[in-house]
């Protein structure tokens, strides 16, 4: 197996061998000398990164998808080696599944009144989920949503939760208070 780059890479025709071993590089958040950083990626920036990582098996949407999560030229993405780029894949991958899995963990409340939600068509909202959260935190602090989506991601995901859980505290009180 010779040290290729990705240009050269993408132009093969049979991959196994390089496949057999490169996936299961150790994970390394370092692609082209940059780095995913959650502290600067906007909520947009991560909600694009995970639209790409859907078909990140094609070169052009992984190009866009590194460029933006680890904020490299785009350009320079077909010069970097490919171990360099599958630790980077591996990193980036697992980072964002971990990254979904903590947001759901978070935002996630049992509520007793979902199943009136539900029937008064919640559900219908589902295509908008990507906004809602920035619909919401625009309700309470009266900016326009898409104003929001600037902000950087770990903002906007402490906001949503300080917001859910102030709203599970009220609601507890609420109850505490009306059996007095």
């Amino acid at each position: 197996m010779d040290r290729i780059n990705l240009l050269e890479y993408s132009k093969l025709t049979d991959t196994i061998q390089y496949d057999a071993i490169l996936k299961h590089l150790k994970p390394f958040n370092s692609f082209l000398k940059g780095s995913i950083d959650f502290n600067k990626l906007t909520y947009k920036d991560v909600r694009s990164c995970l639209h790409l990582m859907k078909s990140i098996n094609d070169w052009n949407n992984a190009k866009d998808l590194f460029s933006l999560a680890f904020n490299i030229n785009s350009d320079l993405f077909f010069d970097a080696a490919i171990d360099e780029y599958y630790s980077a894949q591996n990193y980036l991958v697992k980072t964002f599944k971990e990254l979904q899995e903590r947001e759901t963990k978070l935002l996630q409340s049992i509520n007793s009144d979902a199943g009136f939600w539900e029937m008064a068509g919640g559900d219908r909202l589902n295509k908008f989920s990507n906004l809602m959260p920035l619909v919401q935190l625009g309700e309470i602090y009266h900016i326009y949503p898409y104003d929001l989506q600037n902000k950087p991601y770990n903002e906007i995901l402490t906001l949503l939760v300080l917001h859910k859980e102030k709203s599970e505290v009220n609601e507890a009180y609420s109850k505490l208070k009306s059996k007095k």
